[in-house]
């Protein structure tokens, strides 16, 4: 069964991270930034001034959630400039101070996104986790892919990271449904400086790894022993194709089969298996089957690709050349090759599991 594991800050004024990760704990989709704060203004006109999570208003609890279901959303009930376009995931409280707080009355609770405040801010709700409206189409279609239920954890990190930047105003406006009461909480986090200062623990394979001249140490044998150990094998025979790319291009083979994995969702879009397509080429946000491109084969599939992000990537004379790393936003490939901001960060993810798995191999 899939989980959705969210980290939360001790202090709720920053973002934390969420991601779907499987029994593995290999990440699925994500991390994404998230904000677990409660609109001051509510919380302490229904009493709960200091937003405690046990109490209504409060900050979201923590503990161990269940998740049977997607409500739609753009209704009476789920209004989009509140909830987003892609659904509402219910939280059902199974322990912790989840299930205190459900005890105490709380209701109402879930996953959900949200038009963004001024600035294209992240914006408080009323108990609920909030995601960007990307983000949160991202998920849930995860979670169709996966199936439901599925378990949703949400702890405090106190770790040190580099999300620091705090609520800007809390500025209300009174009498539009958001979150668990009616009320439109305003703005939080800007998105660019949360996306820009989100980060998860990072390994040897991070969105600034050099894609070339750092080979990997991966081999066809070593990544097919990697798929069987997640039961995962819609993939295999990628090995060889990656270590070819390698070798005729300098790109690490390991950046190459997470990129594969993340954009095929481990072999099972329809893209990957009617068109051979295993990076999203050509595949347009608004027409993705039909604009991407088709091959022959997976492996005339990976020559080519890797051939034009050699050229038009990673290469300093390359028309999108913003750095030779997976990157953000402000460099890397993920300046032009993907819309998600989050691209980079999730393939890097992906590509550490995979080096663990290679470094208990040797």
């Amino acid at each position: 069964m899939v989980k959705i594991h969210v980290y939360l800050p001790d202090d709720r004024r920053q973002v934390g991270r969420l991601q779907l990760v499987d029994d593995n704990d290999e990440i699925i989709t994500g991390p994404f930034p998230v904000l677990g704060k409660a609109d001051n203004q509510a919380a302490a006109a229904n009493g709960n001034p200091s937003r405690d999570p046990l109490r209504k208003n409060g900050d979201t609890p923590l503990g161990t959630y269940r998740v049977s279901e997607v409500r739609p959303t753009d209704n009476e009930h789920y209004p989009n400039h509140s909830y987003g376009p892609y659904g509402f995931l219910p939280l059902i409280a199974v322990s912790g101070q989840a299930l205190h707080a459900a005890q105490n009355g709380r209701a109402g609770l879930g996953i959900h996104a949200g038009d963004p405040g001024t600035g294209g801010k992240l914006r408080p709700t009323y108990g609920c986790l909030r995601l960007f409206n990307d983000n949160q189409k991202q998920l849930v279609a995860a979670l169709k892919n996966e199936g439901l239920p599925c378990e949703c954890i949400v702890e405090s990190t106190s770790k040190p990271s580099s999300i620091t930047f705090l609520l800007e105003s809390e500025v209300y406006s009174v009498g539009e449904d958001d979150g668990d009461v009616p009320s439109e909480p305003a703005e939080a986090v800007a998105a660019i400086a949360a996306l820009e200062a989100f980060s998860f623990i990072r390994s040897p394979f991070s969105i600034d790894a050099p894609l070339k001249k750092n080979n990997s140490r991966l081999t066809p044998q070593l990544f097919d022993r990697y798929l069987d150990s997640r039961e995962r094998t819609l993939l295999s025979g990628l090995g060889v194709y990656a270590i070819d790319a390698q070798s005729k291009y300098g790109i690490n083979a390991t950046y190459i089969v997470a990129h594969a994995i993340v954009e095929t969702g481990w072999g099972t879009s329809r893209i990957c298996i009617e068109k051979n397509n295993l990076f999203g080429w050509g595949a347009f946000d608004g027409t993705p089957y039909q604009s991407s491109k088709g091959f022959p084969s997976r492996e005339i599939c990976v020559d080519f690709v890797m051939g034009k992000i050699n050229s038009l990537y990673l290469d300093p004379a390359g028309r999108y050349y913003r750095g030779a790393v997976l990157g953000n936003k402000d460099h890397g490939m993920n300046v032009y090759y993907a819309s998600d901001p989050n691209w980079g960060r999730t393939i890097a993810a992906v590509a550490e599991r995979i080096e663990r798995f290679l470094d208990s191999q040797t």
